[in-house]
């Protein structure tokens, strides 16, 4: 009998220091990030050469609008260049923003964050041309946006 109390007592402090273990991921609501948003960042990290370029240091603008029906526009005009417009669906799972530009099969994800009204969105996996040399590479692309 003693052995079985034993048993059982070990079982449930396993279960209840699993349980303790395991925090529920908290990411903002759909509510919480959806309107009109302005970047005070965009940054792309070379991942092979890791040169980091921010283009509104570099006098671009970036607005991403998430709209409650799940569709979204991101416009980002760089300084000097012409206004470069994507749309397409958005959806969020706790702490994962995930946005697919219309027409194609693949997404770009975030890690989402929401702390006194900046939302950021961190490595996203993308393309750019992070060494000026003319070849897009791969990077990783973040966000940091305010209302």
């Amino acid at each position: 009998m003693r052995i079985r109390s034993l048993s059982a007592a070990c079982c449930l402090s396993i279960l209840a220091l699993a349980a303790c273990g395991k925090d529920d991921p908290t990411g903002p609501k759909n509510e919480e990030i959806t309107g009109t948003w302005n970047a005070t960042k965009v940054e792309y990290v070379g991942k092979t050469s890791a040169v980091t370029v921010d283009l509104i240091a570099e006098g671009a603008t970036a607005t991403l609008v998430i709209n409650a029906d799940n569709s979204f526009e991101y416009v980002l005009t760089p300084s000097g260049g012409v206004q470069e417009v994507t749309g397409g669906t958005w959806e969020l799972d706790s702490e994962l923003f995930r946005a697919t530009p219309s027409g194609m099969s693949w997404s770009w994800e975030w890690t989402v964050t929401l702390v006194t009204g900046t939302l950021t969105l961190a490595g996203a996996g993308a393309e750019y041309d992070c060494d000026h040399d003319g070849t897009p590479e791969d990077a990783v692309w973040n966000l940091v946006l305010t209302r």
